[in-house]
């Protein structure tokens, strides 16, 4: 076992599905060892080492550490186990992969002389532990009889198994636990499993459920809420679970402690309920034959988030059947689903019966037998509620059902405001860094069936430096080159992030020195505080001064007191808005008379092609299409030509602007107590 002190090694059983990778990417870097145990890459499985891999991925990236990923090969007596190096796509059934601090490389296989080729899994995986490093194991269920006890914790991300018991998905790892380990339970019915494991799990080790109310694909834990239930048996509790609390804190994760009845009961309208009026919603448009993405153009804000929530569950209980099966199969309420039939039932006969009486002549409203529904079963909704002590708390709660899809809707009206304009659009995304895309909002108020913003963000991708739209000013006028942008994952960067961004990627940056003599008490952080967001002599253009930096220099002469001399450079960022407005500009210039041209062109490539129709084969159609061919490249000259000239003045009007602005900072400067130094 591992001392206390140590970072403990932590195994995850069902590690290469979704919520096992998830605490694998979770625990990175605060544990020594992970141990996954699945079938992967078997032909009837769908945990793959390259999904592992993938979604390590991005913590590899945010957290800038090395990575080493090894191929993990297994031969007959007398070779063993060894590794080779493997690109990520390649690696099957066994990996080995370490993490480390940049300080802290994890190097390459072989590199210190040890021998390459071990008589056990736990000698080579010993060979690359390292103090400074995390790493990853991916192995099969047969590997843990051997690696099983080196684990402190042990977590149980077994997806809900169909064809086999879980005492029998279990059975090759009950017997391997260590005594004083952690087993942890993270499967949403609790009940059988906890007391299961309660009857075959040796009661020197300690036993823990975990219960993540979220699935894996969450891209912010912060706030989530994971339920926690002890073991039933009242055993002896674990050193290492007040660390796992510690961890699932450190996520900024709410940690809801509560008994296995308490939990198994909220269960059952938590999520069976949930998804049993969810799925029924969604099969609903099935039996119908409609599309629901029809229908988001006619959108409410009760209909949206339904609608949402409802393909999220049909979509992932039909990529997950056992987990969702097993969520409706163990519930230990199944009143609770009978209990929704019935309100269905009452409600749709009220709804018939009201209908009926509104035909009829001299009814009485008061009486209606739908309205005596509506207040029979919306009182305890209603702020008053069942204690009228509770009001304030209820009130809050039903706001929330009002305030659902205001964020959508904020960015809706962002977009709507912004159409034709220029954009710049973080595309957050699963397992991936987020990536920044910068283009104009296409949208087309007037045809919202083309380019609805219901569910996504349209951008026409430009050229940064040029101002041009892909494909040109007289390209095809097609959405298929826009960017397109989910909009649950996007988020519109203001001029400050844009300007960032860009300096960041060295994209628009443009740099002006000037040597100055300056106040001794300037330095780089004064002076960009002093000058950042610096404009022109007009306080116009959203280009700016965006940072500034300075390096001494050296000049004859005794020194000025109070003064010194420094070669100030002025980075500035140029807003891709302002280049599209400069394009935009001079195309107006000519474009009377090039757009002329162009008619007459097309004109006659059409007058062309109906003799081309008409004519019969031979010398007649030869020279035909050599006049088309002569038009078509006079056509392409003038277009090139056109953006070429377009291209030249773009430029020229962009060093324009960047003289200016740098004239206009240095002004400044000279105007608070800097002198130009002459030059050597």
């Amino acid at each position: 076992m591992t001392p206390a002190t140590s970072l403990p090694r932590v195994a995850i059983i069902g590690g290469g599905g979704a919520m096992g990778r998830l605490f694998t990417r979770l625990l990175c870097g605060v544990v020594e060892e992970i141990l996954l145990f699945d079938y992967f890459d078997d032909d009837n499985r769908t945990a793959t080492v390259a999904k592992v891999l993938a979604e390590l991925r991005s913590t590899v990236e945010k957290q800038a550490w090395s990575q080493t990923i090894l191929q993990v090969i297994h031969l007959p007596p007398p070779n063993g186990w060894t590794v080779e190096p493997a690109a990520p796509g390649l690696i099957q059934r066994r990996a080995i992969i370490r993490l480390a601090p940049a300080a802290h490389p994890t190097g390459q296989a072989g590199d210190d002389g040890l021998p390459s080729w071990f008589p056990d899994l736990s000698s080579l995986l010993n060979r690359y532990s390292t103090r400074h490093s995390t790493m990853i194991f991916a192995g099969l269920p047969e590997d843990a009889d051997e690696l099983l006890p080196r684990a402190d914790v042990i977590l149980l991300a077994l997806s809900a198994p169909r064809h086999i018991s879980l005492a029998d998905a279990l059975q090759p790892y009950l017997s391997r636990f260590s005594p004083g380990s952690l087993v942890i339970d993270l499967g949403s019915t609790q009940h059988a499993s906890l007391d299961l494991l309660a009857r075959l799990v040796d009661r020197t080790v300690g036993l823990l459920g975990a219960h993540p109310l979220f699935g894996p694909a969450v891209s912010d834990l912060a706030g989530l809420i994971v339920a926690i239930i002890d073991a039933p048996d009242c055993r002896a509790r674990s050193r290492w679970q007040d660390w796992f609390l510690d961890q699932l804190t450190r996520l900024r994760l709410i940690v809801t402690p509560t008994t296995l009845g308490e939990h198994d009961d909220a269960m059952a309208f938590v999520q069976s309920l949930t998804h049993f009026a969810l799925l029924s919603f969604a099969y609903t448009f099935v039996l119908l034959d409609r599309d629901p993405l029809d229908l988001l153009a006619f959108r409410t804000p009760v209909f949206e988030p339904l609608l949402y929530l409802a393909a999220r569950v049909a979509y992932l209980a039909r990529s997950s059947p056992d987990t969702y099966r097993s969520i409706q199969i163990h519930t230990t309420r199944p009143e609770v689903r009978a209990a929704f039939l019935e309100a269905a039932h009452r409600l749709l006969a009220a709804i018939e019966e009201s209908t009926a009486r509104s035909q009829a002549p001299a009814a009485d409203p008061a009486d209606d037998p739908l309205v005596r529904l509506f207040q029979e079963f919306g009182s305890p909704w209603s702020p008053d509620g069942r204690d009228r002590r509770e009001r304030q708390k209820r009130e809050h709660f039903l706001e929330m059902g009002a305030r659902l899809v205001d964020d959508l809707n904020r960015l809706r009206q962002e977009l709507v405001a912004a159409a034709g304009e220029v954009r710049a659009i973080e595309e957050t995304r699963l397992g991936q860094p987020p990536r920044v895309l910068i283009g104009i909002v296409d949208l087309d108020l007037a045809a919202p069936d083309r380019q609805d913003i219901a569910s996504r963000i349209r951008l026409r991708p430009i050229n940064l430096l040029l101002g041009s739209t892909r494909g040109g000013e007289d390209g095809p006028d097609t959405e298929a080159q826009d960017y397109v942008i989910p909009l649950a994952r996007a988020r519109i960067l203001d001029d400050d992030e844009l300007l960032d961004w860009l300096l960041d990627h060295g994209e628009l940056v443009e740099r002006r020195s000037c040597p100055l003599l300056i106040p001794e008490w300037f330095d780089r952080e004064i002076l960009t505080n002093l000058l950042k967001g610096f404009v022109d002599a007009k306080g116009s253009g959203r280009s700016r001064v965006w940072r500034v930096d300075l390096d001494p220099i050296a000049i004859p002469g005794p020194p000025v007191p109070g003064r010194r001399a420094a070669l100030v450079t002025l980075i500035i960022v140029l807003h891709p808005a302002e280049i599209v407005r400069m394009r935009q500009e001079m195309r107006q210039d000519g474009l009377e008379r090039f757009t002329s041209e162009l008619h007459a062109l097309d004109a006659e490539l059409e007058r062309i092609r109906e003799r081309l129709a008409l004519a019969a084969s031979g010398p007649e159609r030869d020279d035909l299409r050599r006049q088309q061919d002569v038009v078509k490249h006079r056509r392409k000259a003038l277009i090139d030509q056109r953006t070429a000239t377009l291209d030249r003045q773009v430029r020229r009007a962009t060093r324009a602007r960047v003289h200016a602005i740098y004239q206009a900072a240095v002004e400044w400067l000279l105007n608070h107590g800097c002198t130009v130094l002459p030059p050597r």
